[in-house]
């Protein structure tokens, strides 16, 4: 099979992975398929298999989710149904068909308490509401029997949808001062890496061979490499800000500017893991995740934000 011969479907093409998946992909070779908005109705799950069914594609990527955490703690049930029946749903599909599933999960199916970074085999134990739908759908694959990757990854950002690197860039020119969570650590993910990554692993070899996807099933962490808090990482984003000619005379606050809080300071609905570190060893040797520094992509993305914001 040829990467011309991948067959792609695609739920959730219009969030921040989504889109850059949209970009990516199709520049790789591989046939996309998304479904319409109206047609992939996740409150319903009972409507995916079908759109599974119809397409027949070779990957089924599930890039769908209900990310609002705070919001997921009144409404657990229509989270659940979401992330987790839904996942179940398409897995089984999946297996019917003979397609690969690749999922996306979270960071916070774990609650944080580890000392170092979390591997595949460090067992789930989620804070919230979120979190629990999230371990959910992985038990829902799992019991499927599906081919399946589950791709765990953590703190997303990136040139579309809302993440906390543009929401940094806009308060910058909002406010001259801001107060930002120091007690909670994880490695912030550019989608578009993973985006660009995730071709070498649905493209078969040149031989025909299996792709990574069917040869290596399983649990992954996608994550760069070292760790930061989002104090740490909203510095980043300021001080690359400052650096820019155009952008510096827009904003209000300079990085120095930035005060680290603790968690308590900032009190939400939902409990968030302290530790989000995850370890992407086992990506890294089976599927040659290129675990790219944190602060190498973070600073990237943010010179593009900038670049686009002052054209």
């Amino acid at each position: 099979m040829s990467a011309a011969a991948v067959r792609v479907l695609l739920f959730g093409a219009n969030g921040q992975l989504g889109s850059e998946l949209r970009r990516w992909l199709p520049r790789a070779g591989i046939e996309l398929v998304v479904p319409p908005r109206e047609a992939a109705d996740f409150s319903r799950p009972s409507s995916l298999p079908p759109l599974v069914e119809q397409h027949r594609p070779d990957v089924v990527i599930n890039a769908a989710a209900y990310t609002a955490v705070d919001q997921a703690e009144s409404e657990p049930e229509r989270c659940l149904t979401i992330n987790g029946e839904a996942a179940g749903e398409i897995a089984a599909a999946c297996r019917r068909i003979d397609a690969t599933l690749l999922h996306f999960s979270t960071d916070y199916v774990f609650d944080g308490r580890k000392a170092g970074a979390y591997t595949e085999d460090d067992r789930p134990s989620p804070l919230s509401a979120y979190g629990r739908s999230k371990w959910a759908g992985e038990q829902a694959i799992a019991a499927a029997g599906a081919r399946a990757l589950i791709l765990r990854v953590a703190w997303l950002y990136g040139i579309d949808g809302h993440n906390f690197v543009k929401t940094m860039l806009r308060l910058s020119t909002e406010r001259d001062s801001l107060c930002v969570v120091d007690d909670q650590w994880g490695a912030p993910t550019w989608v578009r890496t993973l985006a660009q990554w995730l071709p070498s692993v649905l493209t078969p070899g040149a031989d025909g061979s299996p792709s990574l996807a069917e040869r290596l099933p399983g649990t992954y962490h996608m994550a760069p490499t070292g760790r930061c808090s989002w104090y740490e990482t909203a510095c980043t984003v300021l001080s690359v800000a400052q650096d820019h000619p155009l952008r510096r005379r827009l904003m209000k606050i300079r990085a120095s500017a930035v005060q680290p809080i603790t968690s308590k300071d900032y009190p939400a609905k939902a409990m968030r893991p302290a530790n989000s570190q995850l370890d992407p060893a086992k990506a890294c040797s089976l599927l040659s995740w290129p675990a790219p520094l944190w602060q190498n992509d973070l600073i990237a993305c943010t010179r593009l934000l900038i670049d686009e914001s002052v054209r």
